[in-house]
């Protein structure tokens, strides 16, 4: 779920919250420019956009790391998630395609790092 706040000041326990639910047939989902999970982030991305009236947005995209070239991956007991971040510029661009493609693009560079933690990008990743 995805708690929409105000961007002006401290966020505050008494923030209300709104849920939304909405079915949506899977074909609804199909598009030559990428894969229905893209399609479903660019709409997710457009949807954050437009509501917080901010031109840049990152939410979490939950990865199952169950294809990780770890050995035994099927062994593990419990779960091997992972929260991979998900960035778009919806006013970027010209058309959902567009939008579309450089959010499969996105999916596709992030697939060898899917199962890298928090820690690894603490130690290999910043200064």
């Amino acid at each position: 779920m995805t708690l929409f706040r105000p961007s002006n000041g401290p966020c505050r326990d008494d923030t209300q919250t709104e849920k939304l639910r909405l079915s949506v047939p899977m074909h609804r989902f199909q598009s030559p420019a990428g894969t229905e999970s893209s399609v479903l982030k660019a709409a997710w991305a457009m949807v954050l956009s437009r509501e917080l009236d901010v031109h840049d947005v990152v939410f979490g995209m939950v990865t199952a790391n169950r294809s990780s070239e770890f050995i035994e991956t099927d062994q593990v007991l419990g779960p091997c998630v992972n929260y991979l971040p998900v960035r778009a510029y919806p006013a970027r661009y010209k058309g959902f395609d567009s939008l579309v493609r450089e959010i499969d693009a996105q999916h596709r560079a992030s697939v060898p790092h899917q199962d890298l933690g928090c820690r690894q990008i603490i130690r290999d990743c910043t200064d």
